[in-house]
């Protein structure tokens, strides 16, 4: 799937299990997947072990990174006028297993376009 970025929000929290947590909510469209609006990333200081999943009731993509990629994405989102959310979600149980945010619609690092 590649959606376009449409919007975005940034939000930070702090819970006693999770830490520091930022929160970023992208608002998407994806001609091919009109029922899926958002993905919510969160940025843990603990790392996790899963990428994310996708809950088709809720129309979003939930994922989890690693608080050292928050900066780096909230530049991409504050520098660049189009971006793409790219993901691969394991057909049938829809977790998530690779994500990305870029300025191309294919995106760059794709394992579909390395042959993996």
């Amino acid at each position: 799937m590649s959606a376009s970025v449409l919007s975005y929000k940034v939000g930070i929290c702090r819970g006693h299990r999770e830490g520091a947590v930022r929160t970023v909510d992208l608002e998407i469209e994806d001609p091919d997947l009109p029922h899926i609006k958002h993905v919510v990333i969160d940025f843990f200081t603990r790392p996790s072990e899963r990428v994310g999943f996708l809950n088709r009731e809720a129309g979003t993509l939930a994922l989890a990174m690693p608080a050292t990629d928050f900066d780096p994405m909230y530049e991409l989102l504050r520098a660049e006028e189009t971006l793409y959310f790219n993901v691969i979600v394991e057909p049938g149980d829809d977790v998530v297993v690779w994500a990305s945010l870029s300025t191309s619609e294919d995106s760059l690092r794709s394992p579909h376009r390395r042959g993996l």
